[in-house]
């Protein structure tokens, strides 16, 4: 998701940004998520482990560069 220069190569969704943050405070069952969250998948921000998704180390850098806007 992030290109060799550390930007996004896409715009997110307000609702990929919203299950983002989410995911920042905990995991979210894989029952409970949406599209966003397999598109968040599919960027490369977020992976899932077990039955959970969670942030990967880029989505942790996008929290934090958007955290320092």
């Amino acid at each position: 998701m992030l290109s060799h220069h550390g930007r996004l190569r896409r715009l997110l969704s307000a609702h990929e940004f919203a299950a983002l943050l989410l995911l920042s405070s905990a995991p979210v069952e894989l029952t409970s998520g949406t599209a966003d969250y397999l598109e968040l998948v599919d960027a490369g921000l977020v992976q899932i482990i077990d039955t959970q998704f969670a942030l990967t180390d880029e989505g942790s850098m996008v929290l934090t560069r958007l955290a320092a806007l």
